[in-house]
This record gives structure tokens, sequence and C-alpha cells, in this order.
């Protein structure tokens, strides 16, 4: 402990767990009538650069998704994409298991809704009418200290 100001801090014991979350997008998205009517080759390349598109806004944030079925045009306009988010967060050492390496159930729901908030500001921010779908845990583990 250490003596602050008359306030008595105690330093806490931290450990770095990675936590990793999956989820699903769904984008609304309709093709112009113009690409529509052009050659299937020239839907595809417009397709791709949605795709390349969607992906990248992601990818500039640190967060993997990609592309989910065939590339073609759908009559509802509804396109699924699929992903995942890491991020690594500070834990006191009675959220963790050390023996399994692992934090300790219920001791993330903070960190992985902060998960899903940065994901849902990816999909507002992109211009394109994107919602989030099962957004779940999927993994944590302890890194190792230096």
């Amino acid at each position: 402990m250490k003596q602050t100001n008359d306030v008595t801090e105690t330093t806490q014991k931290t450990y770095p767990v990675e936590i990793l979350a999956s989820f699903e997008l769904q984008l609304a998205h309709e093709f112009s009538n113009i690409t529509t009517q052009s050659s299937a080759e020239l839907i595809t390349d417009v397709f791709d650069d949605l795709i390349l598109e969607v992906e990248g806004g992601f990818s500039s944030m640190s967060i993997d998704v990609s592309y989910k079925g065939a590339k073609r045009i759908r009559k509802d306009g509804l396109y699924k994409f699929i992903g995942n988010i890491k991020r690594c967060y500070e834990f006191p050492a009675q959220d963790v298991d050390l023996l399994e390496g692992e934090l300790v159930d219920g001791t993330f729901d903070s960190q992985l809704n902060d998960m899903q908030l940065a994901v849902e500001a990816v999909c507002e921010q992109s211009g394109y009418q994107l919602a989030v779908d099962n957004f779940n845990w999927a993994d944590d583990e302890l890194l190792c200290e230096n």
C-alpha cells in the first residue's frame, strides 16, 4: 500500500486477458437498375467493390469481417457478413482463473458490451444499412506476462 494525500490506495495485481467475440452483420442494399442491367461481370465487380468497402471500414478498426454467401444479387436485398473482434483488457486477480488461463464466468459483461458498441459504431459510420446480429462471446485467454 502507498499513501497519497491521506488516501490509502491498494495496488491490485491485474492480468491481461484477450477476449474474442463473434457476430453476424446484415447489410440491406439495393443495387441500382444500371448495375443490374449490366453484364454479369460488371455486377461481380460492383459487388466485390461493395464487399471490400464494408470489410475495409471494419478492418480500419481492427475488426475482421467477411462476406458470407454467393456473390449474387438477392431479391430481398439482404446480405450477411460474419465477423469477430478481439480486444485485450486488464482484469483483477479475483476475476481470472489462473489454473484454466481464462476469466471467471460473468466477469467480462462490461467489456463484451464495449466490444459490441465498437462494432455498432463502425456500422453507423459505414454509410450503409448494417445491423449487428448474434453478437456473442467466443473465447478468452490469459496472455503471458513479460
